[in-house]
C-alpha cells in the first residue's frame, strides 16, 4: 500500500495542474519576444518571425542582428504600417460619408 500512495498522489497533482497546449506555449514565447522589442518593430517582427529559431532571447538577438544588417527594412515596415492605417482611415471616412444624407 505504501508503494501505491506516491503514485496516486503524483497522478492527482498532475490532474490538478493545467497542461499547456502547444499553441499556448508558442504564444507565450512570441509574447516574450514582443516584450523585448520596441513597439515600432512589432510589425516587422511578425512579418519575419519564422526566420529566427531558438529561445525567445536568442530570437530577439537574431532579429536585432538582422536589423543591423538590413537598416532599410525597419523604415519600410514603418511605412507599410502607416500605409495600412491611412487606408483604413480612408475607408472608414468613406463609409461614414456614405451614411450621411446629402443636404445640398
Amino acid at each position: 500500500m505504501d508503494v501505491l500512495a506516491p503514485r496516486v498522489l503524483a497522478r492527482f497533482l498532475e490532474a490538478l495542474t493545467p497542461h499547456q497546449k502547444g499553441w499556448e506555449h508558442r504564444k507565450e514565447k512570441e509574447e516574450a519576444v514582443l516584450r523585448e522589442l520596441e513597439p515600432h518593430l512589432h510589425h516587422l517582427w511578425r512579418k519575419l518571425q519564422h526566420q529566427f529559431k531558438g529561445t525567445p532571447q536568442q530570437r530577439v538577438e537574431q532579429f536585432r542582428e538582422y536589423l543591423e544588417e538590413h537598416p532599410g527594412d525597419e523604415m519600410g515596415a514603418l511605412q507599410d504600417d502607416v500605409d495600412v492605417m491611412v487606408e483604413r482611415m480612408v475607408r472608414k471616412h468613406e463609409m461614414e460619408m456614405s451614411d450621411v444624407p446629402f443636404s445640398g
